[in-house]
């Protein structure tokens, strides 16, 4: 009978001994099929150690691998163990830090201490290396093609002969594919990899002197991985002539420029330039924490650097109390209110205060993309005064000073979708273009009813005043630094108006009437189309995919409704008592007040509960947002308790 062999005893972490003390990983050499096996090393980071921080993303949540440590079994994920296969040389010990072995996970003590300790574990580390996991289908490829695109794209070689070399090179890649050039999905390998939406990914790789992604056996600098997908997709399209945009490439590019924000604020705070906490926080937005406190202690490490008084990272506090607590910080540190503008539909937190934004909410509706694209304030409704404000003591109050100016009187029922409204548009398993579709269908009828409502309020206005209007309430200004044309605005209008040109006094009636039967509007005359039978939903939905078509086939008028998705998704039109046409957030609703808030940029939706008010978000009203509703007398200003 063969011997059993004795089980290994499970290893347990001892304490540390100092305030700045880690453990490091030494893995010890080995063949790559070899057990691995590791020791685990006190040190202080006031002793300079010299070791590589590993940032990855723990895959299973569970640990079922077991590799020796001391002699002793302890157990990891899969991904961790695969990782260090790859980092393991074959006849030297290599030195790391790894979260899920350094720290000892089953201590909430320990984790909190370690977590505050965590920006500067990355900051001192010689560098980060960012696993992205095993090799997968034609991941291999796609990165020696990325190596050597992101050479030619560094060389310094006159522009035509760079741009021929890289029109080659991408060809070449068509052949990887197995399909036409039109379609860059080849890279989704790479952007749609679980690390680049995991929250800590973004202190790691921002703090970090220096950094590389390592995908398999290949391995590429950060900085080259960025530059080398975001050209190449953009080439790709400019060669195919591809009209639909992917909401996987969108995303990626969304991802380097959060990180990218994140270390450039990092650098500016360092040679003495201060930056704004709030930047920074919206920033991190764009990444996942399954634990919604890592929202904010995710960026610790970071938000530390900007010598803000942060409270200690504690994970048995509450959500709403940690999100409410860095809130009020941002506003102190700030020094600003603008943090009103990202206020929105809780959602999930519903004890979260209603001026305190959701930490751990990724999508963004149309304010908070223009804010991200031009952080600076755009409007002077609430005039640049001196701003001032008071915590009440129960810790969840907000006075602020401003006046009441309307009241929504009307508003669209349906809103811009957005990707986070997928569910809606297709059941689980459906295909992504054809849920994409549908969205963007949606959106056609929407936007056709928005033309309709503004028809129906403008009176006498002529088409000049219309054409002002309604194209910055679209885009929330007049701007037109973002390329939007008004060319593309009226190619549009057409295509939504069933060729109809610009709503003029003759015409305005026709643009009311079209497509009645889709009709979505609440109030006065639009109140009874709003409930659908089956058959009317299909037939709209149909009207709306060939809307969608028509579209796409012009140029002008695709690249327009690119533009108004972002700057208008999740909001609504809605009508002032007082006539006014404004966009604002899903939440709003008829009896909302619009309120003028002193030093805020925007107006802000404001809904009456009790003796305090509840925020519904920012609001674009036209005729309102250069001041002219700001009283001549600040004296009439109150204060108004948002709770």
């Amino acid at each position: 009978m063969a011997a059993v062999a004795p089980q290994r005893r499970r290893y347990q972490h001892g304490p540390l001994e100092h305030p700045d003390s880690i453990r490091l990983l030494h893995l010890l050499p080995g063949l790559f099929e070899d057990e691995i096996q590791v020791e685990l090393r006190e040190v202080t980071l006031s002793q300079q150690p010299r070791y590589e921080a590993l940032s990855y993303v723990w895959g299973s949540p569970t640990a079922d691998d077991p590799i020796s440590c001391h002699g002793e079994e302890l157990f990891v994920t899969a991904n961790c163990v695969a990782a260090m296969r790859r980092l393991r040389h074959w006849r030297k010990h290599r030195v790391l830090w790894i979260d899920a072995i350094c720290i000892n996970q089953n201590s909430t003590n320990e984790r909190n201490h370690q977590v505050r300790l965590m920006g500067n574990v990355y900051s001192k580390a010689t560098r980060a290396i960012i696993w992205l996991g095993e090799e997968m289908e034609n991941s291999d490829s796609v990165m020696s093609f990325l190596i050597g695109y992101d050479r030619i794209l560094r060389q310094k070689w006159l522009r035509p002969v760079r741009d021929s070399l890289l029109g080659f090179k991408l060809k070449k890649l068509s052949n990887i594919e197995s399909s036409s050039l039109s379609q860059y999905h080849i890279f989704d390998t790479i952007c749609d990899n679980p690390w680049f939406h995991r929250k800590w990914t973004v202190q790691e790789y921002a703090l970090s002197r220096d950094s590389y992604f390592q995908f398999g056996g290949k391995r590429q600098s950060c900085q080259g991985l960025f530059s080398a997908i975001q050209d190449a997709r953009w080439r790709k399209i400019e060669l195919s002539g591809e009209k639909k945009y992917s909401s996987v490439g969108h995303g990626f590019a969304t991802y380097c420029e959060t990180f990218e924000a994140l270390r450039q604020a990092f650098r500016d705070d360092v040679t003495g330039i201060r930056c704004s906490l709030l930047e920074v926080l919206h920033a991190g937005r764009a990444q996942i924490a399954t634990e919604p406190r890592d929202a904010v202690f995710g960026l610790y490490g970071i938000l530390q650097r900007m010598n803000a008084n942060l409270p200690l990272p504690d994970y048995s506090k509450s959500v709403e109390q940690i999100y409410t607590e860095i809130g009020k910080l941002v506003i102190v540190y700030d020094k600003s209110l603008h943090i009103l503008r990202y206020t929105s539909e809780k959602g999930t937190w519903t004890d979260l205060p209603s001026w305190v934004p959701d930490w751990s909410a990724r999508d963004r509706h149309g304010f908070e993309w223009l804010s991200i694209q031009d952080p600076e304030p755009r409007f002077t409704s609430g005039r640049d005064v001196l701003i001032k404000y008071t915590f009440l003591k129960d810790h969840r109050s907000l006075i602020v000073r401003g006046c009441f100016v309307e009241k929504i009187q009307h508003q669209t029922a349906k809103y811009i979708a957005s990707t986070k409204d997928y569910k809606d548009f297709g059941s689980p398993g459906s295909d992504q273009e054809g849920i994409i579709d549908r969205l963007d269908a949606h959106n056609m009828l929407m936007f056709q009813d928005w033309i309709r409502m503004a028809a129906s309020e403008a009176g006498d206005m002529e088409e000049v005043e219309f054409k002002e209007l309604l194209l910055c309430t679209l885009r929330t200004g007049w701007e037109t630094r973002y390329g939007a044309t008004a060319k593309g605005f009226e190619e549009w209008v057409k295509c939504l108006t069933l060729g109809s040109a610009l709503p003029t006094p003759t015409n305005r009636e026709h643009l009311i009437s079209i497509s009645g039967s889709s009709s979505i509007v609440s109030g006065s005359r639009f109140q009874n189309q709003s409930a659908q039978t089956s058959a009317e939903a299909e037939g709209a939905a149909a009207e709306g995919l060939s809307m969608l078509a028509t579209v796409r086939r012009n140029q002008l008028a695709w690249d327009f409704y690119v533009y108004v998705y972002y700057t208008c998704r999740r909001t609504r039109l809605f009508i002032t008592s007082g006539g006014l046409l404004g966009k604002g957030l899903k939440a709003i609703r008829e009896g909302d007040f619009v309120a003028l808030i002193a030093g805020v940029d925007y107006p802000m939706i404001l809904r009456k509960e009790g003796d305090s008010y509840r925020s519904k978000g920012p609001a674009y009203i036209h005729n309102m947002m250069k001041g002219e509703r700001w009283p001549a007398d600040e004296g009439e200003l109150i204060d108004i308790v948002l709770s």
